[in-house]
C-alpha cells in the first residue's frame, strides 16, 4: 500500500476548486485543507470535501502536516506563497502562469530548489 499524499489547496477560485476536486478525487491523495482570502469559498469548497477551511495560507501550512500545495492564487502572489510553502518543505504545484515575471519565477524556481521540494506547474495547451 503506498502513502497517500497530503495536499492543500491555496486558492478556491474556478481553477483552485478544480484542483480541489481532482485531489479528492485520486486514490492516493488526500486533500486535507483549502484556504482562500475569502473565508466564505473557503468554507464552501471545504464543506464539499470534509475538509478544513483556513483564511490564512499561513496558518493552514503552519497546522497541517502537508506534503504538496497548490497555489492559484493571482499570479501576482504565486512567489510569496510559493516561498512560504517551499520554506516550510511543501511540495508545489503552481497554476499557470508560474509567475508574473521572469525575476519572480526565477525566485521561485531558486525557492524550491533551496528547500529540496518539487515544482510542477500545468502545462500551457499546444495551439
Amino acid at each position: 500500500m503506498s502513502k497517500l499524499l497530503r495536499a492543500a489547496v491555496i486558492g478556491v477560485g474556478s481553477m483552485g476548486r478544480n484542483h480541489a476536486r481532482v485531489y479528492a478525487e485520486m486514490e492516493d491523495v488526500q486533500l486535507i485543507a483549502v484556504a482562500d482570502v475569502d473565508q466564505a469559498a473557503a468554507v464552501r469548497v471545504a464543506n464539499i470535501y470534509g475538509v478544513r477551511a483556513y483564511a490564512d495560507y499561513r496558518a493552514m501550512l503552519d497546522m497541517e502536516p502537508l506534503d504538496l500545495v497548490t497555489i492559484a492564487v493571482p499570479t501576482r502572489l504565486h512567489r510569496e506563497v510559493a516561498e512560504e510553502a517551499a520554506a516550510r518543505g511543501v511540495h508545489l504545484f503552481v497554476e499557470k502562469p508560474l509567475a508574473g515575471s521572469v525575476e519572480d519565477a526565477q525566485a521561485i524556481i531558486d525557492a524550491a530548489r533551496t528547500a529540496g521540494v518539487k515544482l510542477g506547474r500545468r502545462p500551457h495547451r499546444a495551439l
